[in-house]
């Protein structure tokens, strides 16, 4: 169970660097000055939530050595397929089920 949480924090973790560094920069990349702005504020709250993932891999892997087992780092390659999630966390192509279940996993009060 704990190598189990040790890939899905590895893997959200993955994703969420992922997003923060996908998104555009500057403004020669298409973004007029305001864009620029919220994009930037998004990128500062993915990255927040990025860090959390740290900190949860963390955790899981200080479990894992507390009870003398091996750090776990291993992780299924992206896209992966839903039977490496929990139940209810699977994946799908509904973009508006993305954002429901991201709403409701934990991500920071700050964001509308």
């Amino acid at each position: 169970m704990l190598c189990q949480a040790a890939e899905v924090e590895h893997g959200i973790m993955c994703q969420y660097l992922f997003a923060a560094f996908s998104l555009k920069q500057r403004v020669d990349e298409g973004l007029t000055a305001e864009q620029l702005e919220a994009v930037t504020g998004w990128r500062r709250k993915i990255a927040q939530v990025a860090t959390e993932e740290m900190l949860h891999l963390a955790l899981v892997q200080n479990v894992l050595s507390a009870i003398g087992a091996a750090p776990h780092l291993t992780r299924p390659n992206l896209p992966a397929p839903a039977h490496h999630y929990p139940a209810g966390a699977g994946c799908s192509s509904d973009r508006r089920a993305h954002r429901r279940r991201a709403a409701t996993s934990g991500g920071p009060s700050s964001w509308p």
